[in-house]
């Protein structure tokens, strides 16, 4: 098991210089100089243009750039807002645990809901439970996310008065009202992943129900505790590990516009303003952040297989 875990950990180094290469190029290549908007827009000079493209140091090939901000990536150093003229890395510390926190949230309600919901409608394929899950899975998929937080919040916040539409408090100062808050957009974010999770367990678990060794067990009289939850659920996790890796990838990029509809200061705000601003070193830093995190996740996943599946191990 450790041997596969050093394999997977080494992998990552190379993938994550190919990824950081090509996020920074295309970032770069897009139309639009921030030294024109600090050099004061349309009012700017020939010269003062210069003189600002030469201090950030946009006079320089695509490469030279890259490796200078590499060389402070790789020391916690992502540089500094153009606009705000902050350490990015210092705001992505201060706003990214309030994104994981809401993320975190969203996942719970996804494996609070969409687990359940899967081994029911497994166990009665066809039943009245599965057919309501699959209606309820379908529109829980097709609903946009930014669509269902609004309605949230016009139903619970507005209508009924039972949560605040908008606002954040943190965790440790007051676990309760750091609950009354996150409430609503968790829920907005895990309905997507509590319906696909429940699509593919049971998709995954109706196919383990059907083997030959779980039929064994059902005629040796083994119980449904014993049957669903030790040996089926286990071989059916595996592919479900894969979709719940990438919805948590997902659902921290989601938190963009669900934090805006919130007023949450995690990443979202912050990465709307500096796209709208087009402040180059806070984009790159968010979207590296994002591609990091996507990475690390897989890299879990593909770890997760070793102690699910032994032959994975040495492969």
């Amino acid at each position: 098991m450790g041997t596969l875990i050093a394999r997977r950990l080494l992998a990552l180094v190379p993938l994550l210089v190919l990824v950081s290469f090509f996020v920074f190029i295309l970032i770069a290549l897009v139309p639009g100089d921030a030294s024109v908007t600090l050099a004061g827009g349309e009012n700017a000079t020939p010269e003062r243009i210069a003189e600002v493209r030469e201090e950030l140091h946009l006079d320089e090939s695509i490469f030279q750039q890259y490796g200078r901000w590499l060389g402070g990536a790789v020391q916690g150093d992502l540089g500094d807002s153009l606009f705000a003229r902050t350490a990015v890395t210092s705001d992505i510390a201060e706003r990214l645990p309030i994104t994981l926190g809401l993320a975190g949230a969203a996942l719970f309600v996804g494996l609070l809901v969409g687990v359940p919901l899967g081994v029911l409608s497994a166990m009665r394929p066809a039943g009245a439970i599965d057919k309501l899950s699959r209606f309820g899975t379908t529109l829980g998929i097709s609903i946009p996310g930014y669509w269902l937080a609004i309605i949230l919040v016009v139903l619970f916040a507005v209508d009924l008065r039972l949560l605040p539409p908008s606002g954040y408090v943190p965790f440790f100062e007051n676990p309760l009202r750091w609950l009354e808050h996150i409430a609503l957009p968790a829920i907005a974010l895990g309905t997507w992943s509590a319906a696909s999770l429940s699509r593919q367990l049971r998709a995954a678990l109706i196919d383990v129900l059907d083997t030959n060794y779980v039929r064994s067990a059902w005629a040796k009289g083994g119980s449904t505790r014993l049957i669903v939850v030790k040996h089926a659920l286990k071989n059916a996790a595996i592919p479900v590990v894969t979709i719940l890796a990438l919805q948590t990838g997902y659902l921290i990029g989601s938190t963009v516009i669900v934090e805006e509809i919130f007023t949450i200061p995690g990443m979202g705000p912050y990465f709307l303003r500096a796209v709208v601003s087009f402040d180059v070193p806070v984009i790159q830093g968010v979207v590296l952040i994002f591609v990091l995190a996507a990475l690390i996740l897989s890299t879990l996943a593909d770890i997760t297989y070793g102690f699910l599946n032994p032959k994975v191990r040495v492969s």
